[in-house]
């Protein structure tokens, strides 16, 4: 997906996934800008683009909404109207399917500083108001009472800027995530992978235990099967991804890389 607006002012609130980079943090979020880096270069990677942090600032300025402005507050208020076109223009090319709408902030999926959880992500979005109202979910996510006690806790004395993520959405029969270094024990080397039939968000949002899979060299071994979600052979392909995702992201141990199986 390439120039998605012809608009060069609208042009600054999208950025196509096959544009960004790991460079492009400030403008799309940490998350978006991983999973950019991995489009670019072959990684599988469902299509899609982020709304900008420059739109999430043009949203707050346009509502004069400050800092401590409540969630609800941030749900009432409007989405600009060149926001909103450019936003319906990128989804547009997308096609009339299902879409994730998930958050990408510029302080999210830090090394000290996860915010797992936390930011709102909303699925099988379809149609220009429900999208319009997903973005805006996402948007106030950032405002929400875990997320202020969170940024306490880590003494952040400013939100980080917020980017929205859209994809077209993996109707999965089983997802999940999978840490290139147990979490639990630091072992480099071992690949931990939580797993669950359907939707990851089942995991993430903390609704479900998942299976859990160790693998090491060659060996894939499950320690705790709720669900029988995947195989040995499906663990082993994830842990070879992970690894993959690892060394191209520049080797950091104990990265974490969500996987979905369509």
């Amino acid at each position: 997906m390439a120039s998605l607006l012809p608009n060069d002012a609208q042009a600054n609130y999208i950025l196509s996934l096959a544009d960004i980079s790991q460079h492009d943090v400030e403008r799309v979020g940490v998350k978006a800008a991983h999973l950019g880096e991995m489009a670019r270069t072959g990684f599988p990677v469902p299509n899609g683009f982020v709304l900008t942090t420059d739109a999430f600032d043009r949203f707050l300025m346009a509502n004069a909404l400050g800092p401590d402005i409540s969630p609800e507050a941030v749900i009432a208020a409007t989405l600009p109207a060149d926001v909103a076109e450019a936003l319906l223009a990128a989804a547009n090319e997308l096609g009339d399917l299902p879409l994730a709408v998930r958050s990408s902030g510029s302080a999210e999926d830090l090394p000290g500083a996860s915010f797992a959880g936390q930011y709102e992500t909303v699925l099988d979005v379809r149609g220009a108001a429900a999208l319009v109202a997903a973005v805006q979910r996402v948007f106030a996510s950032a405002f929400g009472h875990r997320v202020t006690v969170y940024h306490a806790a880590l003494r952040q004395h400013a939100r980080g800027r917020m980017a929205v993520l859209v994809q077209r959405q993996i109707e999965a029969t089983a997802a999940g995530v999978a840490f290139t270094a147990n979490p639990v024990t630091g072992n480099r080397a071992e690949v931990v992978i939580s797993a669950l039939h359907g939707s990851g968000e089942r995991l993430v949002s903390g609704q479900a235990t998942a299976d859990e899979w160790i693998v090491r060299d060659q060996e894939a071994v499950c320690r705790v099967a709720r669900e029988a979600a995947i195989d040995a052979n499906q663990a082993l392909a994830v842990a070879a991804l992970a690894r993959r995702v690892e060394a191209h992201l520049g080797g950091v141990p104990g990265h974490r890389v969500g996987a979905s199986r369509g």
